[in-house]
């Protein structure tokens, strides 16, 4: 990190493909988008990117653009946050549904929805033998930032670290003045 900067990590959405996997689920990643929030309840998504059209992950472009509001979500319940579409064989939905409970548990909860098998989840047709879900994107903390006017350089997917390393957001003002 060049020392006229402030790095901020932010845990990426694949992340839940990773676990899957490890229990034996594949995930299929359709789509990052926009996604309007309504009392704190997903809506719509509002824009889309497909992955399999974009090398550059659509969050980025939807952060850098203006796009969100991640203030009026997370202060009123009403706004745009990024979030990614993916589907999972029908028959994991329970374990799914077992998994995110425990990665809730450990601060890790970025899945806002899962669907029914074959059905469209809001609005989004779901393929046969599968099931929707909705991922909130890792990136949308540095939202705040370009909404408040401050020019952030992100990218998803950036690196690796140990998750002992990580902490929650409420400990940094904390863990800045040990530095000062």
């Amino acid at each position: 990190m060049p020392k006229d900067k402030i790095g901020i990590g932010t845990v990426c959405s694949i992340t839940l493909n990773g676990v899957l996997l490890k229990h034996g689920i594949p995930t299929n990643s359709r789509f990052g988008g926009l996604l309007e929030l309504s009392d704190k309840k997903p809506v719509r998504f509002v824009e889309i990117i497909m992955y399999d059209g974009t090398s550059i992950d659509p969050l980025e472009i939807f952060i850098r653009s203006g796009m969100t509001n991640y203030m009026g979500a997370i202060t009123t319940g009403n706004g745009r946050i990024g979030a990614s579409f993916r589907e999972f064989p029908a028959e994991s939905r329970e374990a799914v549904e077992q998994i995110a409970e425990k990665l809730a548990r450990v601060g890790l909860g970025g899945l806002m929805a899962i669907g029914k098998p074959g059905q469209n989840l809001l609005g989004i047709p779901v393929s046969e033998g599968r099931v929707g879900a909705i991922v909130i994107g890792g990136l949308n903390p540095v939202s705040i930032l370009e909404e408040n006017g401050v020019r952030a350089y992100s990218r998803a997917l950036g690196g690796l670290i140990d998750f002992c390393r990580l902490f929650r957001y409420e400990e940094m003002e904390t863990r800045i003045s040990d530095y000062f």
